[in-house]
């Protein structure tokens, strides 16, 4: 029995020193800490600079983006149209290189002047971006996409129209 309470004592005495030896080794020392905060605030500080440039990068297109198309964006986000709406709405201004896009969000016809172009420029699209362009004229003038007209001179109004855009005529009978 004796030799059993002296075994336990040994492996007592064993165990004490094998936890001595973990805890002075891994005590962290003043050292170590200051280590791992320098190199947290060091990370801190770059993450600060690349938002800081990442923010002046943004103003800087926003910038460069300005003037009429910029105010042609902000028409459309105050229209309240949906992403997919405002989006086409940029396409259409874009393929039609409408010098001052907001213009043809004044009146009806000269909206209507504008989509009629552009899906005349967009073969096999017409399905579908039709009912689309009728669908945002209803919800921003309260109204039907006018007819196209058969004047020359509302397109002059809206912008300059593609090259390969057919123009519409009338033949007198």
């Amino acid at each position: 029995m004796i030799l059993v309470i002296l075994a336990a004592l040994g492996r007592a005495e064993k165990l004490e020193a094998m936890r001595r030896g973990f805890t002075s080794k891994n005590e962290p020392d003043a050292g170590t800490w200051s280590g791992m905060i320098s190199v947290a605030l060091v990370g801190v500080v770059a993450i600060a600079v690349l938002l800081i440039l990442n923010r002046v990068q943004q103003g800087k297109k926003w910038r460069d983006k300005g003037g009429a198309h910029g105010l042609f964006r902000e028409v459309l986000r105050a229209l309240s149209l949906s992403y997919g709406d405002r989006r086409l709405l940029r396409r259409l201004a874009s393929d039609m290189a409408l010098e001052n896009p907001t213009v043809m969000l004044l009146t009806p016809q000269l909206y209507a002047e504008a989509a009629y172009g552009y899906v005349a420029t967009k073969r096999g699209s017409a399905g579908t971006t039709m009912p689309r362009l009728a669908a945002i004229c209803r919800r921003v003038f309260n109204q039907e996409l006018p007819p196209p007209s058969s004047s020359e001179g509302s397109d002059a109004a809206i912008g300059p129209s593609p090259p390969s855009t057919p123009r519409r005529t009338t033949k007198a009978s």
